[in-house]
């Protein structure tokens, strides 16, 4: 039965062997090969502390290199230590580590990470490229850089040229799932797999999302809606909401795309010709902000549209529109729609929750005649509120 060395303090065990690494100016591999050993996992094994030396293995390594262990204990068998338990450095202190010993291969880690690649692939892969390190600072180094990628905490997040969305937060077992809705980019996860790395405010009010080979998978729920997971250590709070905001470049797509009705994205496109801007959060079936909506100057203008035909719709689309209005009491709010749509009482009724009325019969360049509409119907309310 092999005599094993159990050390007082854990950490004695790990220092003896880093110190006698560093004496004998050897890397695992090399040391493992001048004791006898069959690879490098040994050594780094009883570095990490998960199992305790042999004790011939520690007089050997005392003659070769003059360290003197620590005081341990004699004991028979394998003996399983508690796993070392290696504290998170800080972001700045990973790159210092690795930029210093690997100097202009730092991109290479970066990219290895973005690849997808595992902390031991980029670990043999940099051993490879003919490095030597001592595995346990990489390892932390690299681990911090992966999780920093994965999931960012920020003071803030620019959401200049971003579009925003509304989500809503569950805690579910071990996580919070965050779920939004956004019609085309539930077509896009039909067809492709989406990982998505995160930023996060620190006041959680805000996360932003984007492409990461390494990062979150992005889900659609049975239910339409896209669905991502966050730790539960983060102070989110159950049944509450949290802007969701991303670039539909970055996932192959322009800002039109995240239109959801057509007609509204006509509009949109046209819109642009007269540097209108469409508004950042995003119209969608849950938030109240019609088909699109745009900023004209400082205004919010709230725009429905429908080709319907009959009574039956004419009274669901007054509906929606009390709806927009009281959610959205401070902005413009036009309906679109034929000529025939609405009857008199209808109208009286628009015009009574504060709804502009715009026919078109969505005949060619309908998109001109209603923006021109817009920007005079607005230009007229400045005129008379001033």
């Amino acid at each position: 039965m092999v005599l094993r060395a159990k050390f007082e303090n854990i950490d004695d065990q790990r220092q003896f062997f880093i110190e006698t690494k560093n004496t004998l100016g050897l890397g695992s591999k090399r040391l493992s090969a001048l004791v006898g050993l069959p690879s490098r996992g040994s050594i780094e094994s009883y570095i990490s502390c998960k199992t305790s030396p042999p004790v011939e293995l520690i007089y050997k390594l005392e003659k070769l290199s003059g360290v003197k262990a620590s005081k341990f204990e004699k004991v028979k068998g394998i003996v399983r230590r508690r796993q070392r338990k290696l504290m998170p450095l800080e972001l700045d202190e990973a790159n210092k580590i690795l930029e210093n010993k690997f100097d202009n291969f730092f991109d290479k880690i970066i990219s290895f990470i973005e690849d997808g690649l595992t902390i031991k692939e980029i670990t043999n892969l940099l051993r490879k490229y003919g490095f030597r390190f001592d595995s346990s600072k990489v390892v932390r180094a690299v681990g911090t850089l992966k999780k920093h990628m994965l999931l960012e905490v920020v003071e803030r997040i620019n959401t200049d040229n971003l579009i925003i969305l509304k989500g809503n937060i569950r805690k579910v077992k071990g996580s919070f799932s965050i779920t939004f809705y956004l019609r085309p980019l539930v077509k896009s996860l039909s067809k492709k797999r989406i990982k998505i790395g995160i930023k996060i405010t620190k006041n959680m009010s805000t996360v932003k999302l984007f492409p990461l080979k390494i990062g979150r998978i992005l889900r659609s729920t049975s239910t339409g809606n896209i669905m991502f997971l966050l730790p539960s250590q983060l102070n989110l709070k159950h049944k509450s909401a949290i802007n969701v905001v991303l670039n539909p470049e970055e996932f192959g797509h322009t800002q039109y795309d995240f239109i959801q009705d057509v007609d509204a994205r006509k509009l949109a496109i046209e819109a642009k010709r007269y540097n209108i801007d469409i508004y950042q959060f995003r119209s969608t079936n849950l938030n109240n902000l019609g088909d699109i909506a745009f900023l004209i100057g400082d205004k919010l203008v709230i725009i429905e549209i429908t080709r319907a035909n009959s009574s039956k719709q004419s009274r669901f689309k007054l509906g929606q529109c009390l709806v927009q209005r009281v959610a959205n009491p401070n902005s413009h709010h036009f309906i679109v729609c034929k000529n025939r749509l609405f009857s008199k009482n209808e109208i009286n009724a628009l015009n009574f929750i504060g709804t502009k009325l715009i026919h078109s019969e969505f005949d060619d360049n309908w998109e001109n005649k209603v923006i021109n509409k817009i920007i005079k119907s607005i230009q007229i309310n400045d005129r008379n509120t001033n």
